[in-house]
């Protein structure tokens, strides 16, 4: 199963009153070559400074591949 990462987006979220964010929530498209489609979903992770775009992306690459193994599995 091939998976790719189409299209990410992602947030910061704050459950706090003081405003600062504690979690990134990252959206994003991805693409299988098992049943030839797009999905869309998300993962949550805790917010820190020193999180890069490289930190966010390898997060979504392997949340979409657990997706993807989740969906191929009910096929």
């Amino acid at each position: 199963m091939k998976i790719s990462i189409d299209a990410i987006t992602f947030f910061t979220a704050s459950s706090s009153t003081s405003g600062n964010p504690d979690q990134v929530i990252v959206n994003f498209t991805a693409f299988s070559d098992n049943f030839d489609s797009l999905f869309s979903t998300s993962v949550t992770l805790p917010y820190s400074k020193n999180l890069s775009v490289s930190d966010i992306e390898e997060k979504a690459a392997v949340k979409a591949k657990e997706h993807g193994r989740k969906i191929c599995n009910q096929i």
